[in-house]
């Protein structure tokens, strides 16, 4: 990713002279701009820049073992994680955008175990409706299921099912397992379709 770049470009004393040039060149007598009067009157114009040393908005350090230390549950989301570090949300932008911070995105696998398989190949089965024809063939159907009743759950769950975190670049990313979704829930709504 590229951070914002600035529109005024900074010209080295070369670009500055051949720009001087072209300026002087197109000179109509009118009106002298600002350093045709040193040529004028036969002085030598110092093009140099003036920026000496560092020059520009010093970067705010961000200390790395107080972002260690910020649990995971408080580091979600870009404004979660500044209020935490008692920095701007766009200074946690910049240093997510410099590599000093990543997004992670860590989602749970539910693991269908063997006696779940079983079960499900059993309902299936059980729906199949075999007829048999006159010519000796054998057809296999799905049953009408007009007079059966579907219960539909919803279930409320504690953890998501995917979620993000904030980590330091050579942080170690969370294990975020569960054997089922099922595990971990509040409660349940049902209802029926008929």
């Amino acid at each position: 990713m590229t951070r914002f770049v600035n529109k005024r470009k900074d010209l080295n004393d070369e670009e500055r002279l051949h720009l001087f040039m072209l300026l002087f060149k197109d000179f109509d007598g009118k009106k002298l701009i600002h350093g045709l009067k040193f040529i004028a009157d036969g002085e030598v114009v110092n093009l140099a820049k003036k920026l000496r040393k560092r020059v520009g908005q010093k970067q705010i350090h961000m200390d790395i073992e107080k972002l260690k230390e910020i649990p995971l549950r408080r580091r979600k989301t870009v404004v979660c994680l500044a209020h935490s570090l008692g920095m701007s949300k766009s200074i946690v932008h910049q240093r997510i955008e410099d590599d000093v911070i990543r997004r992670h995105s860590s989602a749970i696998k539910p693991q269908l175990i063997d006696e779940n398989k079983k079960v499900r190949l059993c309902f299936c089965i059980s729906m199949l409706q075999v007829q048999s024809s006159i010519d000796g063939r054998t057809k296999v159907k799905f049953m009408v299921m007009f007079d059966h009743v579907i219960v539909d759950e919803k279930w409320f769950y504690m953890s998501k099912e995917t979620e993000k975190y904030y980590l330091i670049a050579d942080e170690l990313e969370p294990y975020h397992c569960c054997k089922s979704k099922k595990v971990h829930y509040e409660g349940h709504v049902s209802c029926c379709h008929c």
